[in-house]
């Protein structure tokens, strides 16, 4: 996972992640917010991603974002901020990018065909014996005669 942004008010953690999301720059399901169990309720209201959920209990054993890609110092850092009662927003794993461009492309999958107007694709039924350059005015159905 790579980290976004980590913020400690909900409203302005709700805007970046708007302002995120509206510019093109994430998609809603390429994102992922940790926060307290206690919060997953407020955030859910606000923005339309994932939510993963810590308990407080949790920073007694261990970090919680330990299994985030993230150094030491960003781990103590952020899980500093989730205790606190702040919210961390990560972009998803790039496997995961993928399974939501395909599921974004599905509306564009859609297979286009020219019309056809009446024509037909098949061999003609005209060679250099009855083109219209041989026309010959007293034999006007040159086709007739080959049968």
């Amino acid at each position: 996972m790579k980290f976004i942004t980590a913020q400690q008010s909900l409203e302005d953690f709700a805007t970046e992640v708007e302002n995120l999301i509206q510019s093109g720059a994430y998609h809603a399901n390429a994102l992922l917010v940790v926060t307290l169990e206690e919060h997953a309720s407020e955030i859910e209201s606000m923005v339309p991603i994932e939510i993963e959920t810590v308990k407080e209990e949790d920073f007694k054993n261990t970090n919680p974002l330990d299994g985030h890609d993230l150094d030491e110092k960003e781990v103590s850092l952020y899980d500093d901020i989730l205790r606190r009662g702040g919210y961390v927003l990560f972009e998803k794993d790039k496997e995961n990018k993928k399974i939501v461009k395909e599921e974004d492309n599905e509306a564009e999958d859609i297979e286009f065909h020219a019309p056809g107007f009446g024509v037909d694709l098949e061999e003609p039924d005209s060679d250099e014996s009855n083109h219209e350059d041989n026309f010959n005015p007293e034999n006007p159905n040159p086709q007739g005669d080959k049968q």
